[in-house]
């Protein structure tokens, strides 16, 4: 069985809403964080836990089913390049639309936010700076994104 068919098999054996999370993960690029997956999620408050935290809830289950990389020092989440593939050719139409827009709005967000710290100097500048570094390549494809929809 090639890894395709693994990626194919598990997936198949997700639920309708798993199915859908883990197709929009593939708008991401690289590595990303959990308030990052609630934001292309569309998630919300759910009985006083916070977006990012049900969000990394959902990402866990993805994890231990095998369709998911864990940096849990970094705390951060990653498909591999077979899965974002798999996930990519699986996501199409208003929800790739859907998906991509909520990417680029989140990651230009923490952009002005990132751009706003840098600003004010000292601890605050370097936080802004390492926030810019650590996110550059999830910023630029957000950049891209937009780019191309203005075009």
């Amino acid at each position: 069985m090639d890894i395709s068919s693994v990626f194919a098999h598990r997936y198949h054996a997700l639920g309708e809403a798993q199915q859908q999370d883990w197709r929009r993960l593939a708008v991401f690029t690289g590595s990303f964080d959990a308030a990052a997956a609630a934001a292309v999620w569309g998630l919300k408050t759910v009985r006083e836990l916070p977006p990012d935290a049900v969000a990394h809830i959902r990402l866990t289950r993805l994890v231990s089913l095998g369709l998911l990389e864990h940096n849990k020092l970094r705390y951060r989440f990653r498909l591999s390049q077979t899965g974002r593939e798999f996930a990519r050719s699986l996501l199409a139409g208003d929800e790739l639309t859907l998906s991509q827009q909520r990417h680029a709005n989140y990651y230009l967000k923490l952009q002005s936010l990132a751009d706003r710290l840098a600003k004010q100097g000292g601890a605050e500048q370097q936080r802004g700076m390492a926030l810019l570094a650590s996110e550059a390549a999830e910023i630029q494809a957000g950049q891209r994104w937009v780019e191309q929809e203005q075009a």
